[in-house]
């Protein structure tokens, strides 16, 4: 389960600045958040395409369409972490 130093380590790679109190707060939170994705990994799932066809066929989705974006100069030129036609990250898995 999560502790308290994992939720230190993220909020470093994040940049937060958390107290020791939100530091708890957001444990209990993740280690609550992870418990509940726990019960529904262990749910049955073998029932739940009986339910796709209640949607019926049409896909409450829009249709794709290609749309002009922003030029990469343009999105490059908001951050200092460049590297060539590249934002940089620090890394997060080791």
């Amino acid at each position: 389960m999560v502790d308290r130093k994992e939720i230190v380590n993220i909020a470093n790679l994040a940049a937060l600045g958390l107290s020791k109190d939100e530091i708890g707060l957001y444990t209990s939170r993740l280690r609550r958040i992870l418990e509940y994705f726990e019960k529904i990994g262990d749910l049955d799932g073998d029932e739940a395409d009986r339910a796709l066809p209640a949607l019926g066929p049409e896909s409450p989705l829009r249709p794709d369409r290609v749309e002009p974006s922003l030029e990469t100069d343009a999105l490059l030129r908001n951050t200092e972490f460049v590297s060539r036609t590249f934002f940089t990250v620090k890394k997060v898995i080791e």
